[in-house]
């Protein structure tokens, strides 16, 4: 991104903090750790902390780099909704759909 933005320009990017236990996923990977169902954990659970974050930054190159957290609630209509977009989750979608009926129903 810092190689196509123009001068002056802006980058924006966002990650949820996975080792804080700060992800919309984190409920559900907490019962799947319980179970014993193995996952998918992101590539790299250091990079979500803000300072790792900034340090990232700095070493690519731009020269105004402003960080903040910012805390959001996910609201959704219905548990349906809910488990749907967890589902498209590579982190609980691949481990769900590896599981036999069986197991997903219990």
């Amino acid at each position: 991104m810092v190689g196509v933005v123009r001068p002056g320009g802006t980058v924006s990017t966002y990650v949820w903090d996975h080792l804080e236990g700060r992800s919309p996923t984190r409920p559900d990977l907490a019962e799947m750790q319980a179970m014993g169902i193995a996952h998918l954990s992101p590539p790299s659970l250091e990079a979500s902390r803000m300072h790792a974050l900034h340090l990232l930054w700095t070493q690519a190159g731009p020269d105004d780099i402003r960080s903040r957290e910012i805390l959001v609630m996910r609201d959704v209509n219905s548990f349906d909704d809910f488990w749907a977009i967890n589902l498209l989750q590579p982190t609980i979608g691949k481990p769900m759909a590896a599981m036999t009926q069986l197991h997903r129903t219990s």
